[in-house]
């Protein structure tokens, strides 16, 4: 970071606070988890397309990282440009060079993804949680057999997301059976959570099938009504101490008669014992395993619009980047 922004990063006045739209507010969701615990700090999240409304602002002083893959996401925009105004510093996650977002901030991050033809947002998806995850390394103060240990795992990262791509057989079945329902519901805890998110946007936006990302704990708290036989739930497990409280939900679900789609690392005997249908990722260190996971579900929704006959790369009514709030 600039010496400006890393004061602002270390000051304890306000939270640094994460900007982004769509995917790109899924990824500050993930972010969130994985710089709480690595810096012990709290980190706060907002949608850009709401939070550029709200009348009370609390600027100055803090550090805004906003995230947006075009560099030209309207809403975004926006709320950085209302942060900067009010005092805030201005760091942006960007995969376009010379875009509008990079001539707001204050510093940018480069993804290095390549261009992303396609309107859906999968690819520049993992970069951001990678430049994301070795900016936090970099400025957290770690055990240095810690951090050692964490840089590794996200330089092996690539050839496990490699692994998913090349041994898709699974989920390549799962896309079929899926293809013929029209409600989903996704459901994760922790870090996962906002990985179900992101499956649920995908499924919506390339298979046009009409898919709710829920907390899994909040099943109970309503969303339970919406289950069936004809209703599938898409259950995404990390290697975390949040896998006993899936289990409890997934149980639940079962109890309520509709099928389960589980997405695991490893070999879990008990999940595959429980569920309906298991796609298997390889397992990455915990705080980087929702990369894993959402490429998995990326290429199952990718898999699915395929099966139903959509257009993967030109969904209907989408546009690649959304210029107007």
């Amino acid at each position: 970071l600039t010496p400006g922004l890393s004061k602002l990063w270390h000051s304890q006045a306000s939270p640094p606070l994460i900007l982004g739209c769509g995917s790109s507010y899924y990824a500050g969701l993930v972010t969130k988890y994985f710089m709480e615990e690595l810096l012990g700090r709290t980190v706060r999240v907002e949608m850009a397309s709401e939070f550029s409304h709200q009348t009370s602002l609390s600027a100055s002083g803090r550090l805004v990282i906003g995230l947006t893959q075009s560099g030209e996401t309207a809403d975004t925009l926006a709320a950085l440009e209302r942060m900067r105004k009010s005092g805030a510093g201005i760091l942006a996650v960007t995969n376009v060079s010379g875009s509008s977002v990079t001539r707001l901030a204050e510093q940018t991050i480069f993804m290095g993804a390549r261009p992303e033809l396609r309107v859906a947002a999968t690819k520049t998806f993992t970069p951001q949680l990678g430049s994301l995850f070795a900016l936090t390394l970099s400025i957290a103060g770690l055990e240095r057999r810690r951090r050692d240990q964490l840089a590794l795992a996200l330089k092996e990262l690539p050839a496990l997301v490699q692994r998913v791509l090349d041994d898709s057989e699974d989920i390549e079945d799962a896309a079929q059976w899926l293809a013929g329902h029209r409600n989903v519901i996704c459901i994760g805890r922790g870090a996962q959570y906002p990985v179900a998110l992101e499956a649920a946007l995908k499924l919506k936006e390339v298979a046009y099938i009409h898919a709710e990302g829920c907390a899994a704990g909040e099943l109970k708290h309503g969303p339970l009504a919406l289950l069936n036989l004809e209703t599938p739930v898409i259950a995404v497990f990390g290697p975390d101490n949040n896998r006993e409280a899936m289990l409890t939900t997934v149980r639940e679900i079962k109890v309520r008669g509709a099928p389960v789609l589980a997405v695991t690392s490893g070999d879990d005997g008990c999940i595959k014992q429980l569920v309906n249908r298991v796609i298997t990722v390889p397992q990455a260190d915990a705080l980087l395993q929702p990369v894993v996971n959402a490429v998995a579900l990326q290429l199952l929704a990718y898999y699915t619009a395929r099966e139903l006959g959509c257009s993967v790369d030109m969904p209907r009514h989408l546009a690649k980047s959304v210029t107007v709030e």
